[in-house]
């Protein structure tokens, strides 16, 4: 809804007053002329009385010189892009010096051509604006001076004649206390320009994204053209009237001689580009944003976010934002495809579906132009008997072609298979569904639609008339992605839309982590039983008895088979559920919960067995802050979403800054280092035990559940998740530099994602197509092993250490406390380089 703090009175004087009253607005004139009188007449005892009466209630001038208006919150990104602005009233405060000279005058002739004459108030000015308004009955001219709009300003807005006598009482002071140039920069300032903005600076680069002193003659001429009615003018909404008024403007500079009729010519055949009012907000990190200002908000009070103008520069990283997003938006919707079509929109009875083109018509601003990529309903028309393809209706005037080719993930609801394809459009429409729609690609004909497969971006169209199948997804995701080294979080969201649901996933979901949760079982061995890669753990049926629920528990593998036993490292590589279990079992419960703690995680945990498979719910962030201990080798950083809060003034308030931020100043950064010497990062996992962990995490992007990840062709470390009944989908992969968390399922657990859909290969596709984006052009540096850790060859099938010149084997670490006699003597088992894989 606009405001309209600066736009004129809106007082009605009304000729004749039914029923013989008089109305509202002649009794203001009454008064009015009253007080003009006085004033006019110098009757002394009588403005006495009036200055008396109303002194009380005008704002002090002292207060008006201290002049701090209301000023945007702005949040910045990393490289100092706005991402949010948040403000009762949308206002950049520009310093008098900076007001260029021509907008100035610009305003001055079209608000007040007589304001350095003046003394505040003009009252025949407003005596004749009276009389025009009461002939033609209604609200036709104002009378204000921009003194008196400053003024009003400061008394309030209510629409009385006791605020309009308060406003010309303190314009009088105004004039009295302040030169003309600071009046001029307070309206100029103050003045409401449209759209929520206030003030010049914000107007300028709310319409033309440029800074005021970069404006042209014709953008100057437009702005000064909007005060009296800024809804009615706006150059956004209603160019026409922009334009016609902004050549009013023009011409008033001409006759008040602040232009010549050459450069009047010259400025009215240039309409100026006029851009959509930006929202940043939505429009590059909405979630992350939103998570910062909850934070602001708590912290710093309402006052200060919508209207102290702090400037917050937070950690978010645009490019890798949108890569996150867009990955994010294409994993969420291939998956949500893979459970199938879940029926049309609607369906409209075959003599409707006319009418019903016409609505749809509205989608459509052009009527030939269809854009890729881009979604449309569609009102199915007829089918063809062979059901390969459809007409179907997107306007009044614009019909195309469905064809089935290009639908093929469209198979029934809860069909068994995601490898079923559609060939037939008569299974699951008929004439009058309503659909949705977008142009066909190339890519949709020779996509397989396979699990962990992603349709390849911006692939060529078909033709600009034929239609593939589309939804709306219902499944949902989340993603958190960390720089390890300073704990900055560079990309978050929070959900597949910000706009259907700001509930934010990424921090108010507690869901199961599956098999995502197993590395702090093994880290707990690790450092609390001296694990290593070549620990026989025995994978084979057993049963709990919950003495205290009266329960019997059996842990069954994802394939349901066992293997006997089987190395630490094979059982994390390949994710067997029942060594993790065994595991945890032997390094006990609470010891599990209490590194689970101090690695990052915060919700409650249930002290069963089950915990080790995952069976406690856990948030994506916490989790995100748990591998990026991984990542660090055992130290814990705080991981933050700002950097610096800044008042508007330029105080620091808040410094979060890491050392090595290039936007740190130097004696900041000399500080900062001191600070980090004086509290090193807490170490809460030997960095043995942590490497020991991470190697073995390397090896399941390589050769266990998240093989594909190797695709990369980087460092990759991670482990996939996923729930025995299929609810949820992870994958937590970090390289050196950067640490990231992927979740997918449906909010609520009524249906599963279906069997096949496991974490690596929902979850994974999508953190594959973000890092790949992310990492672009960058080659991360291996996870070097630190002083207290051997490297040596070992059987991956028996756990023996094997000589340099042994046959097959793999290379894995192991504290240089580890007693190799004894592996030594172990047997060497036949075919060495078998793997143990499951698609888990």
């Amino acid at each position: 809804m606009e405001r309209t703090l600066n736009s004129r009175p809106e007082e009605e004087i009304i000729v004749v007053a039914r029923k013989g009253r008089l109305s509202k607005g002649f009794k203001f004139l009454i008064a009015f002329t009253g007080v003009v009188f006085c004033l006019l007449s110098g009757g002394t005892l009588v403005l006495y009385l009036v200055l008396n009466s109303f002194s009380k209630e005008i704002p002090l001038v002292d207060d008006i010189r201290k002049y701090a208006p209301d000023l945007a919150t702005k949040f910045y990104s990393y490289d100092d892009r706005v991402t949010g602005e948040f403000a009762i009233e949308r206002r950049e405060l520009v310093e008098e010096e900076d007001i260029p000279d021509l907008l100035k005058k610009a305003f001055i002739a079209a608000e007040d051509q007589n304001f350095y004459n003046h003394r505040g108030i003009e009252p025949m000015g407003i005596l004749r604006a009276a009389l025009k308004n009461i002939k033609k009955g209604k609200k036709a001219q104002g009378g204000s001076t921009i003194t008196q709009q400053v003024a009003k300003t400061f008394v309030g807005r209510e629409k009385t004649y006791t605020r309009k006598i308060r406003e010309m009482l303190l314009a009088l002071k105004l004039e009295k206390e302040f030169t003309k140039d600071q009046i001029l920069y307070l309206y100029l300032n103050q003045v409401y320009l449209g759209h929520g903005l206030y003030g010049v600076g914000a107007a300028a680069k709310g319409y033309f994204r440029k800074n005021i002193g970069e404006l042209t003659l014709p953008e100057m001429a437009m702005l000064a053209g909007l005060p009296p009615a800024p809804s009615n003018y706006s150059p956004f909404s209603n160019p026409k009237s922009a334009y016609k008024r902004a050549v009013y403007v023009l011409g008033r500079m001409v006759e008040d001689g602040y232009i010549t009729k050459e450069e009047k010519e010259k400025a009215i055949k240039e309409f100026p580009k006029v851009y959509d009012i930006e929202d940043y907000f939505r429009a590059r990190a909405p979630y992350f944003t939103e998570h910062v200002r909850r934070y602001i908000q708590k912290k710093y009070g309402d006052k200060a976010l919508y209207r102290g103008g702090l400037k917050v520069y937070t950690t978010v990283d645009i490019e890798k934002q949108t890569a996150a997003e867009e990955a994010l938006i294409r994993g969420v919707r291939e998956i949500d495809k893979r459970q199938g079509f879940r029926g049309p929109v609607k369906h409209v009875e075959r003599k409707d579906i006319d009418n019903y083109a016409k609505i749809l018509s509205r989608q459509l601003k052009d009527d030939s132009e269809i854009l890729p990529q881009e979604k449309y309903f569609a009102v199915v028309r007829e089918i063809n008997s062979s059901g390969s393809e459809a007409t179907i209706q997107l306007s009044e005037k614009i019909t195309g072609k469905l064809i089935a080719k290009a639908s093929k993930w469209a198979r029934p609801f809860e069909n068994s298979s995601p490898y079923d394809k559609l060939e037939n459009l008569n299974k699951i429409l008929k004439t009058g569904d309503v659909i949705i729609v977008r142009l066909a690609t190339k890519a949709d004909l020779t996509h397989e639609w396979e699990p962990g497969t992603l349709l390849p971006l911006n692939s060529e169209i078909i033709s600009n008339r034929t239609f593939a199948l589309e939804q709306e997804p219902d499944v949902q995701g989340a993603l958190v992605s960390v720089d390890p080294n300073n704990g900055y979080v560079v990309a978050m969201i929070g959900g597949y839309s910000f706009e259907w649901s700001e509930f934010n996933r990424a921090f108010q979901s507690c869901r199961q982590p599956g098999s995502a949760f197993k590395p702090i079982v093994y880290a707990t061995a690790i450092e609390k039983k001296d694990y290593n890669p070549a620990t026989i753990i025995v994978d084979s049926p057993v049963v709990f008895d919950d003495a205290d629920n009266n329960i019997r528990w059996k842990p069954e593998n994802f394939e349901s088979d066992y293997k006997g036993d089987v190395t630490m490292r094979n059982a994390i590589v390949n994710s067997f559920n029942i060594p993790a279990v065994k595991t945890m079992q032997d390094a006990g419960i609470q010891n599990v919960i209490d590194y689970a703690k101090k690695l990052g995680i915060t919700t409650e945990l249930a002290p069963n067995l089950a915990l080790a498979i995952g069976a406690s719910c856990v948030t994506l962030w916490d989790l995100t802050n748990v591998y990026t201990v991984f990542a660090r080798l055992g130290t814990k950083v705080k991981t933050k979403f700002i950097r610096r809060v800044e008042d508007r003034y330029g105080n620091v308030l808040e410094d979060n800054s890491d050392f090595y931020d290039p936007d740190v100043p130097f004696l900041r950064r000399i500080e900062k280092g001191f600070e980090t010497l004086m509290n090193p990062p807490e170490r809460v996992l030997n960095a043995d035990s942590a490497f020991i962990l991470v190697r073995m995490l390397k090896d399941v992007c390589m050769f266990g559940t998240a093989a594909a990840a190797s695709a990369i062709k980087q460092p990759v470390a991670g482990k996939t998740g996923t729930t025995n009944d299929s609810f949820d989908a992870w994958f937590m992969g970090f390289t050196k530099n950067l640490v990231t968390g992927v979740w997918v399922g449906y909010d609520q657990y009524e249906v599963p994602l279906g069997r096949r859909e496991t974490g690596g290969k929902a979850a994974l596709p999508i953190w594959m197509a973000y890092t790949r984006k992310a990492l672009e052009g960058r080659t991360e540096p291996d996870f070097y092993p630190p002083p207290g850790i051997v490297m040596r060859k070992m059987d991956p099938i028996t756990g023996a250490i094997l000589t340099d010149e042994s046959a097959g084997g793999i290379t894995a670490p192991f504290k240089r406390t580890t007693d190799f006699d004894a592996l030594l003597n172990k047997q060497s088992a036949k075919g060495t380089d078998e793997l143990f894989k499951m698609d888990r």
